[in-house]
């Protein structure tokens, strides 16, 4: 039993390595903003991996549907006014950018439906539950690190 054990918790780390090198490896392609983003996508993968305790089988089923689910929410967020553009808005301006803002809203709850759905047959439900705390400690730590760095410089 320990063995097996052993070599499970081996296989995870293998798989962490491999997938941590081919992100760094393309990194080195990327500008400075890319190799940053790739930086944070490679701990992210890490921290994910070893919070839900996935299996090297788990991990190589469940991370191109979480990738294509984010790329998905990103670009639907990505087109969200903000900042000082929002003081020169018209109230009409303003509440078509609302009306868009909520039909996005509603489509990434939809989309993040099928994500869970697709998800099941991969992980216990407990596990996809897990994956939402786990998410939101990575984002906080990534703040908090981010914060630290600023402090610092």
């Amino acid at each position: 039993m320990y063995k097996i054990r052993t070599t499970m918790n081996i296989s995870k780390i293998s798989l962490a390595t491999v997938l941590l090198f081919i992100t760094t490896t393309l990194v080195y392609s990327q500008n400075e903003r890319g190799i940053i983003s790739k930086r944070i996508q490679a701990r992210k993968i890490a921290f994910i991996t070893e919070r839900l305790d996935l299996s090297p089988s788990e991990a190589e089923q469940f991370f191109p549907l979480y990738n294509a689910f984010k790329k998905n929410e990103q670009a639907l967020r990505k087109n969200r006014i903000g900042g000082n553009k929002i003081t020169f808005l018209s109230d009409e301006e303003a509440e078509k950018h609302i009306d868009e803002i909520l039909q996005s809203e509603e489509e990434i709850l939809r989309q993040r439906k099928l994500f869970v759905q697709s998800l099941q047959p991969i992980l216990s439900p407990k596990k996809i539950l897990m994956l939402f705390r786990v998410e939101k400690d990575f984002n906080a730590q990534l703040l908090r690190t981010m914060r630290q760095r600023h402090r610092r410089d």
